[in-house]
């Protein structure tokens, strides 16, 4: 939920609903956590440095960023060579049995 957020706020808000425009996707198991990585070619945004409208003002928009800041454990947010680069990284649950 929390990259399909990010996804359709890089459609929506950095390319202005076209959707033909660049998206990179990168998925990988660091570890003990499950990291995505999401790139654009739209104009700087750090979604980590936003405010987030209070749980309690429901209005239709303005909830991704509150939901992927709920659903991820860490978020990271770097400008690299003209891309955006939103890292969305998720702990996983141990499981006994298993290392």
């Amino acid at each position: 939920m929390a990259v399909d957020e990010a996804v359709s706020n890089v459609i929506r808000h950095g390319y202005g609903g076209a959707m033909t425009r660049p998206i990179r996707i990168v998925c990988r198991r660091r570890g003990k956590a499950f990291e995505v990585e999401v790139w654009d070619r739209g104009q700087e945004f750090n979604p980590f440095e936003q405010p987030v409208p209070p749980p309690g003002d429901l209005r239709r928009g303005g909830r991704g960023l509150f939901l992927i800041r709920s659903l991820v454990d860490e978020g990271e947010y770097m400008r690299e060579d003209g891309w955006n680069r939103v890292r969305l990284r998720k702990r996983l649950p141990v499981t006994e049995g298993r290392h």
